[in-house]
């Protein structure tokens, strides 16, 4: 037995296979013996200086069993300073963890390797295979700091990292305990490599980090990801913070491609701002967690939508071939539906419990699903009738398609049903929302509507038609009074309409049948309107509206056999029946509508105020008939004029063999108010037989309508409780002298002055379209100067 003790300075040992290329040793004292029989050498000490740091422990290698010149070799060192990997590398013996330091190599291109402690117990013979001695012992246990990680090719690298790693036997581990992923924070983390011989042994790496959600997503879109881009989404659309842990497991290769990587991750965020189905969905508030499994990644949440807590979930299942799809459930009241821009506090009071699902490939999402549960909300007809009360049930359903490479919205299912109604149909729209076309061939509201309704369009030209069983008009009749739409509500270009239904019900029961209506709305007002209907039991009810001969607006012709059936579907007035009756109008262009009316041969029975306005004049006779079997009257004329919602009558009159009335003043048809002036005159056929006398008519009788002896009255204030006076002393005043007792507050002009008016209105907005005479003249003169001091040129 040979015992030793070795000093020396700059060595270079150069061990075969053993390491990669030589390894320099600034200072070497080793002491121990060599057993030369048993060719046995064992080291009690050894130090070294290798670089700047220095190596202690013991070693031990047996020649005299080794398998093809390969000895037994056993170690237990440690290292005190610290290494870069390169160093760490050029002392690392080739065969002791081959896969592991063939990882270092290629994915640790920066750190600071400390606490290096190395325990090597070998048999004979056990590097002369691919795979390791099964009684081979390798732990070799190191700590990094500030090094930098490539945990997937194309990704951002881990930096700033401090972890520990174990080499033991055929297994490689690393503990994470702080880094960066970027911008974001890295918490813990760790990697696992169970067998490093053979290659392609799956590795798996875990991170642990928290930060911005878009930062956070980010990384989870870079390549070989890209998953959220793949969504139709983008990173910089989620604003938050979050924390997550990252799965990645991948074969231990140079080179793998992405369908052999595999992911999985969980995590949680807070303060998170998305929006989704480009900007009509926006969610603010969030919190949830995110998740990744092998069939994809799916982000789970609670988030406030336009102020209504909602809850979502989003899935995008990974690999190229994908459904992705997205759940969010909320609840829509008017103030939120308002953020829409859809009109719903006219229609609702309360929440609608709404889910909208959507789904698509990578392209972005295609088709939508919206399910409303009307069931907690009470449904409000425009015209303040009652739908549905809150409590009972209802549902809404809604699908909507965006066809790849076409620029439209396609929605296929249109659907409502409620106790009371159903509606059916589809649609199309332009990706802005303009309206395509629209078809219900089934809506129906119970004692509202039952038609099918057809809406398409062509550039700015609407065609609607309405072709069914019944609707009740009773509700827009006194919008159409007008024959404008309001301010604000101006419709987006021309209306061609075309309406046929078998029944339409009017105000106060009145109905028509076989209704036929065509015109067109230039979606400031009507401009061409041609309806015809008839009355059960006979009579009919035509109405022209055309454009007029002068360029003043639009003319209205109304006429009808069955005058008190039309006064009753059209103002609810009850009192009147029977009669012929026409009227000629003009829409004036910024005007009212003018014109005059006729009727003829009709009965007044049961008129309220009517009879008290006789009972009060002391014609308790004319009373009593008027409320038992009606007062008979030859003709009724005078001129009409509508203006926002009142009703103006100027020198009207209605005249029978028993009475003459006549009237002027205003009727408030929105507010319900009277507000008239007139005078009655009893046995008008013998009281106004004067007024025919030549020079002395006018002086006795003054109008048409009034007599001889006459009471002059007024009637002010609400239809159900209005104010009537009258002065029976004007029945003492003959004729022009009863004006006396009129009100002072200025009469109204007539039909003929105000289409006089409008006319003379007309030519002046077209005459100042010329130059005026002044102005003719000094245009001529400056020409005249331009050709003289041309010619003086020439």
């Amino acid at each position: 037995e040979l015992l030793f003790a070795l000093k020396g300075e700059e060595i270079v040992a150069s061990l075969g296979d053993l390491f990669d290329g030589p390894v320099p040793i600034d200072r070497l004292e080793t002491e121990g013996r060599y057993n030369i029989a048993a060719r046995t050498i064992e080291l009690s000490k050894f130090e070294a200086d290798y670089y700047e740091a220095t190596i202690n422990g013991t070693a031990a290698a047996d020649f005299g069993h080794g398998e093809g010149g390969v000895p037994a070799v056993s170690t237990s060192l440690a290292v005190d300073s610290t290494l870069t990997p390169q160093q760490v590398l050029r002392g690392w013996p080739v065969p002791a963890g081959d896969g592991a330091r063939r990882w270092v190599v290629a994915n640790m291109p920066k750190a600071k390797v400390s606490g290096v402690t190395f325990d090597l117990s070998l048999p004979p013979g056990a590097f002369t295979g691919e795979e390791l001695h099964p009684e081979a012992i390798i732990d070799l246990k190191f700590r990094v700091d500030d090094a930098t990680i490539i945990y997937a090719p194309g990704m951002t690298p881990v930096t700033d990292l401090s972890a520990t790693a174990r080499i033991n036997g055929n297994s490689f581990a690393v503990k994470t305990e702080h880094g960066r992923l970027g911008d974001i924070r890295i918490t813990g983390g760790s990697i696992d490599m169970p067998r490093l011989v053979p290659k392609g042994a799956p590795a798996t790496y875990i991170s642990e980090f928290e930060g911005e959600l878009s930062d956070i997503l980010g990384v989870i879109d870079e390549e070989p990801l890209g998953y959220v881009s793949m969504a139709g989404l983008s990173p910089g659309q989620f604003d938050g913070r979050g924390q997550f842990r990252l799965e990645i497991m991948r074969p231990m290769l140079e080179e793998v491609p992405l369908s052999d990587y595999r992911f999985s991750g969980e995590g949680g965020f807070r303060d998170l701002s998305l929006t989704l189905f480009g900007d009509r969905l926006p969610l603010t508030e969030g919190t949830g967690s995110v998740t990744m499994q092998p069939d994809g990644l799916t982000v789970t949440g609670l988030a406030n939508a336009f102020g209504t807590p909602s809850s979502f979930q989003w899935h995008r299942p990974f690999g190229t071939d994908i459904v992705q799809t997205v759940t969010a459930d909320t609840k829509i009241n008017p103030r939120a539906a308002d953020a829409y821009g859809i009109p719903l506090r006219r229609f609702v009071r309360g929440d609608l419990a709404v889910r909208i699902d959507a789904e698509g490939d990578n392209g972005g999402f295609e088709n939508f699903r919206v399910i409303a549960d009307l069931t907690p909300a009470m449904l409000i007809l425009e015209d303040g009738r009652l739908l549905k009360q809150s409590g009972t049930e209802g549902e809404a359903r809604m699908t909507i398609q965006l066809p790849e490479d076409v620029p439209l919205m396609v929605v296929p299912q249109i659907k409502m049903s409620v106790p009371g109604a159903n509606i059916e149909g589809s649609a199309r729209f332009t990706r802005e929302g303009a309206l395509v076309d629209l078809d219900l061939p089934r809506f129906w509201i119970e004692e509202i509507a039952d038609f099918a309704l057809k809406i398409s369009r062509d550039d700015r030209r609407v065609k609607l038609s309405v072709i069914g069983e019944y609707a009740n008009a009773s509700g827009i009749i006194d919008k159409a009074l007008s024959f404008r739409t309001e301010g604000g509500d101006r419709l987006p270009g021309g209306i061609d309409l075309d309406v046929l239904l078998n029944r339409v019900e009017m105000k106060a029961g009145a109905i028509l049948t076989g209704v036929k209506l065509t015109g067109h709305h230039n979606g400031a007002e009507l401009e061409r309107l041609n309806a015809f209907g008839n009355f059960p039991g006979g009579g009919a009810l035509s109405l022209e509206l055309k454009e007029n001969d002068q360029g003043l607006g639009e003319d209205v012709i109304l006429e009808t056999d069955r005058f008190g059936t039309m006064l009753r579907g059209v103002f609810g007035i009850e009192s009147v029946t029977g009669g012929e009756a026409r009227m000629t109008a003009t829409l004036i262009d910024e005007g009212p509508m003018a014109g005059q009316f006729t009727a003829s041969n009709i009965v007044l029975r049961n008129a309220p105020v009517v009879a008290q306005l006789l009972s009060i004049g002391s014609l308790d006779g004319l009373a009593n008939v008027l409320n038992g079997e009606g007062l008979e009257f030859s003709s009724l004329g005078g001129d009409i004029q509508l203006a926002d919602g009142k009703l103006a009558l100027v020198d009207a009159r209605l005249t029978g063999s028993a009475l003459g009335l006549s009237a002027n003043g205003t009727i408030d048809l929105n507010d319900s108010v009277f507000d008239l002036h007139g005078a009655v005159a009893p046995a008008y056929r013998v009281n106004s037989f004067m007024g025919g006398l030549p020079g002395l008519g006018d002086l006795f009788v003054s109008r048409e309508g009034e007599g001889v002896f006459a009471l002059a009255y007024r009637i002010d204030g609400p239809m159900s409780a209005a104010t009537i006076e009258v002065n029976t002393l004007a029945a003492l005043t003959p004729g022009i002298f009863r004006r006396i007792f009129e009100p002072v507050d200025g009469d109204l002009p007539s039909t003929a002055e105000l289409l006089t008016e409008a006319e003379k209105a007309a030519g002046d907005a077209a005459a100042r379209d010329f130059l005026s005479t002044p102005e003719l003249l000094q245009e001529y003169e400056r020409q005249e100067a331009e050709r003289a001091q041309a010619q003086g040129q020439n």
